[in-house]
């Protein structure tokens, strides 16, 4: 895309300069990826210039291009590739949402779609990207009228919502029940040294503990046994540090917020694209749901128009549908977004 704003010196030199060793991995990851991200959040937020529209856009599409060439080089690496093909698939997410938000709406589609083919790390973090792109895509067949397509996919982001907040939870259980076994083991332990303070020595050797070697309960591995188990573990460990690098790689520097807000944004869309479909009901729904959440988060101040006209339409939707005192709540909304409980 000639004519566009280049990518920073730095982040083009750092990518420019990888190989196959570990140092010039580590300076992509930590380096030039993260600035990339960074950049291209940067590009995609700044205000257009109406003499080049999208000239922003373009530039962190540009971007996101370049370092998919130097993550590339990395994903056949044996110690290094889940987590270069974890950022590949960010690297494809982001190419995508920024020609989303440009008039290459097919380009953009084409670029999601192949990000959310990419075997996403299990967690709650690649969930919610893979939730963003869902909701681009049913933005972008909402705006082509095809709201058979558009559903499809912000249902797919709401599965992928309810997904995650399983996943947490089953994380929070984990972490608690972790919680307590460690508090259990050292109430044992302090239990257990007091115990052995106050009992006296079963030997005659001058009060002396008889030392491991000479002692016919010695249980002690030999050091070939203990050996082969320390590999063991270490492997275990290596793979489990992996997934976890995989993961931080995909969701590092994500500017664009939690899950609750992702969940919020596909209500809205759902709420846009039943309306449009002439299905008052259900957009009604979304609708209520959709501002609810927003003056939870505290968004209304910052979208005072947004939820004024919403809160319009909901009304007159209830005037239809339901009654008329239920509309009341909505016109109170609409003139003072902060003040609806």
């Amino acid at each position: 895309m000639g004519g566009l704003p280049d990518a920073p010196p730095a982040i083009v030199k750092d990518a420019s300069n990888t190989n196959s060793s570990a140092c010039a991995w580590s300076a992509f990851r930590h380096t030039a990826y993260a600035l990339a991200l960074e950049r291209a959040a940067e590009l995609r937020a700044a205000e257009e210039d109406e003499a080049a529209p999208y000239a922003s856009k373009y530039a962190a599409a540009d971007l996101m291009l370049q370092l998919q060439h130097a993550a590339e080089a990395h994903v056949g690496s044996d110690q290094h590739g889940p987590e270069a093909a974890a950022c590949l698939a960010r690297l494809q997410l982001e190419h995508g949402l920024a020609l989303a938000e440009t008039d290459l709406l097919s380009e953009g589609e084409a670029s999601l779609r192949r990000a959310l083919e990419f075997e996403w790390p299990s967690t709650p973090g690649c969930l919610v990207l893979q939730q963003q792109a869902l909701n681009a895509l049913g933005a972008l067949w909402s705006g082509r009228a095809d709201f058979t397509r558009a559903l499809e996919h912000l249902q797919q982001a709401l599965a992928l919502y309810e997904q995650g907040k399983q996943m947490n939870q089953q994380q929070q259980q984990q972490q608690q029940g972790q919680d307590a076994f460690e508090q259990q083991s050292q109430v044992e332990q302090q239990a257990g040294g007091m115990a052995d303070a106050a009992r006296l020595p079963a030997d005659s050797n001058n009060g002396a503990a008889l030392p491991c070697c000479m002692s016919e309960s010695c249980n002690s591995l030999p050091a070939a046994t203990s050996s082969n188990t320390d590999c063991t573990s270490v492997t275990a460990a290596e793979e489990v540090a992996g997934a976890a690098a995989a993961a931080a790689a995909a969701g590092v520097a994500d500017p664009g917020g939690s899950a609750e807000q992702r969940y919020t944004t596909t209500l809205f869309y759902l709420a846009q694209v039943h309306g449009q479909a002439g299905d008052k009901d259900k957009s009604a729904l979304f609708c209520a749901a959709t501002l609810n959440r927003q003056l939870r988060e505290g968004a209304m101040v910052r979208q005072s128009c947004d939820w004024a006209q919403e809160a319009c339409i909901l009304s007159l939707v209830k005037q239809h549908f339901v009654a008329c005192s239920m509309s009341r709540p909505c016109h109170a909304a609409n003139g003072l977004p902060g003040s609806v409980s």
